[in-house]
């Protein structure tokens, strides 16, 4: 399959199941048809993070050895192949066990996930920085953000942290939540790095990371609070925001490789 296919693909497959999803906990009540929309949307994320994580790897490799941002994407490959990991042990419960099991082994892999990809972005700046790009502002933009990210983060959790859940669940309630918002800080620095590419290949690569990682961080906070409250009837939502969030992942990588490429 051709590049730009697959690419129109992905978009149209995550863009219309979280149209369902959304429709779903808007207009629909609880139906037979639940366990469908289930297991098409985690195969869904599955083929979302798949081919994020392989044209990551592609681009990688494309790269060769001498090129600074041969290991930030290797890094990137490694977080999305983990989080690739995660959604395809979660998938299998979910197809073959008819559960979704919170927490799972499915948790291990997510967690890996987060040290890979904040290495990763924190790599690209050190990359831009060693090439000589113009970096003036970058230690200010990383303490504003990061001031932002503690500042926000206590309203956000708090309700989790007192919340009479169980220490494990609890625990993974909080840390998804911290873990998007460290990966944020370098995320968004990165996008304002790259900011002067305005219109250009770079620029879309970076704008369809950031998506991805900020409706990640949007399904995380969700899913702890409607976990936390047993709010299941918003359950759509939360697989509406994933959904957005990988095919931005993915569409983010297949950008960069169609940027070697060309």
């Amino acid at each position: 399959m051709k590049r730009q296919s697959l690419l129109i693909l992905v978009i149209t497959v995550c863009a219309t199941m979280s149209i369902l999803y959304l429709g779903r906990m808007v207009f629909g009540s609880a139906s037979h048809y639940d366990r469908a929309l289930l297991i098409a949307g985690g195969w869904i994320k599955l083929l979302a993070l798949v081919v994020a994580a392989l044209f990551a790897v592609r681009s990688t490799i494309l790269l060769g050895g001498g090129n600074p941002a041969r290991v930030p994407w290797g890094m990137l490959a490694g977080g999305l192949a983990a989080l690739s990991l995660g959604q395809a042990t979660l998938v299998y419960f979910q197809t073959f066990r008819h559960v979704s099991p919170f927490p799972s082994v499915a948790d291990i892999w997510f967690v890996i996930a987060y040290p890979l990809l904040v290495a990763g972005v924190i790599a690209f700046i050190v990359a831009y920085a060693r090439s000589g790009f113009p970096m003036r502002g970058t230690g200010a933009m990383f303490v504003l953000f990061g001031a932002a990210a503690v500042a926000g983060a206590w309203p956000i959790l708090r309700p989790i942290v007192h919340s009479g859940d169980a220490l494990l669940p609890k625990t993974l309630n909080v840390l998804y939540p911290a873990l998007d918002l460290v990966l944020l800080v370098p995320v968004i620095v990165l996008l304002v790095i790259t900011s002067r590419f305005r219109g250009g290949a770079v620029w879309r690569v970076w704008c369809a990371m950031l998506a991805g990682f900020v409706f990640t961080a949007v399904g995380d906070i969700l899913f702890a609070y409607f976990s936390t409250l047993g709010l299941t009837n918003l359950d759509p939502a939360i697989h509406a925001m994933y959904l957005v969030a990988y095919g931005g992942l993915a569409v983010g990588a297949m950008e960069q490789r169609r940027l070697l490429a060309a």
